[in-house]
């Protein structure tokens, strides 16, 4: 028995021999599949992230190519789009600008030569003239108080137009309002039968587009064609009674960091016969560039500070600013017709109030 156990044991040791070595290779296999599964997960992770950074790439490209095939669609709308029927606007304006070039060269020409006029007379001539002109083509804008809204970037002036627009009217059309839709170009609103939208050429000319080619105007897709060579301004007509006697003027906003913007802003508000400076009280009081634009190019013009967004800010917290605007415009010599606490919970009356004092 001891013999038949001592053999049986030699066959048990045997066995376990081979199986520790049989162990130790599949042990070693299993090693060697493990690193291979860390490179594979190592190489799986680096595809992947570099599969996502791809499609990045790729939605980032498909999205320009969509934006640029949008402004192309846009441009060829407004290339095409058709002379507008209230007037022969290229031959009106070219009578115009004739009046005009003979006034501002060879008539103060004379005048200056002969000394009839000193330096001031000749600029206040040259203003004169330029009014005409300027009102004789925006036949919107004649006879009417010309109401424009300024002020820095994302203060809320559209949202306001908009309040006005839809007082008597809940289904007006509204002007975009949101960021990547901001006012990018300058828009004249008066009164019409019907909504009509139009725009002006950098010529004179006025053609018009539709509503949807209008609502579809953003920053994004003006910056991406050459939108001075199209488009001067837009022009939009609304049945409001609000709007018999009154013309709005919605401006690009200052600080947008488009000086573009800023110039185009300077440009139209000389026309005007009311100016409402919006600032948005959640975010501060004047700032120094705003004092400086209002007091080199404003400074003739009624100027009412508005104070938009107020719903959130306590009415010591609205004083307060106030009374910082105030004292800021006075250490700059800039007169003021008044200020306006304004939010979505008060009526327009009191911007309309405004405008007929």
């Amino acid at each position: 028995e001891i013999d038949d156990l001592e053999e049986q044991l030699f066959e048990a040791q045997d066995e376990a021999s081979k199986n520790k070595k049989q162990y130790k290779r599949e042990h070693s296999e299993l090693l060697s599949l493990t690193i291979q599964k860390e490179e594979l997960d190592d190489s799986y992770k680096r595809l992947s992230s570099d599969f996502e950074c791809q499609t990045i790439e790729l939605n980032e490209s498909n999205a320009a190519l969509s934006s640029c095939n949008e402004a192309l669609a846009f441009a060829n709308k407004i290339i095409n789009a058709p002379n507008d029927d209230d007037r022969d606007a290229i031959e009106w304006n070219r009578r115009i600008d004739i009046v005009y070039d003979f006034i501002l060269n060879d008539y103060l020409d004379v005048y200056r030569r002969l000394k009839y006029f000193n330096k001031d007379d000749v600029e206040v001539c040259q203003t004169k003239i330029w009014q005409w002109q300027n009102l004789q083509k925006k036949t919107w804008i004649q006879g009417k108080k010309v109401v424009a809204l300024v002020g820095e970037f994302s203060a809320g002036k559209t949202s306001i137009i908009n309040r006005l627009l839809s007082q008597d009217c809940n289904d007006a059309p509204k002007l975009p309002t949101n960021s990547g839709r901001t006012t990018a170009i300058a828009t004249y609103i008066s009164y019409g039968i019907d909504f009509r939208s139009r725009f002006t050429t950098p010529s004179g000319g006025v053609k018009q587009i539709s509503k949807e080619t209008f609502e579809s105007v953003n920053k994004e897709m003006l910056s991406a064609i050459s939108v001075t060579s199209l488009i001067h301004n837009f022009v939009l007509s609304y049945n409001n009674p609000n709007l018999r006697q009154l013309s709005l003027l919605d401006t690009p906003g200052f600080s947008s960091n488009d000086e573009g913007d800023e110039q185009q802003t300077i440009d139209v508000i000389r026309e005007s016969d009311l100016l409402f400076w919006v600032i948005d009280v959640n975010t501060g009081t004047v700032n120094k560039s705003s004092l400086e634009i209002i007091g080199k190019h404003l400074r003739d013009i009624p100027l009412y500070i508005i104070l938009n967004k107020c719903d959130d800010k306590s009415e010591e917290g609205r004083n307060i600013i106030e009374q910082d605007v105030r004292k800021k415009l006075a250490e700059n010599n800039i007169n003021i017709q008044g200020v306006i606490h304004f939010s979505k919970s008060e009526a327009v009356d009191v911007l309309l109030s405004a405008i007929n004092s």
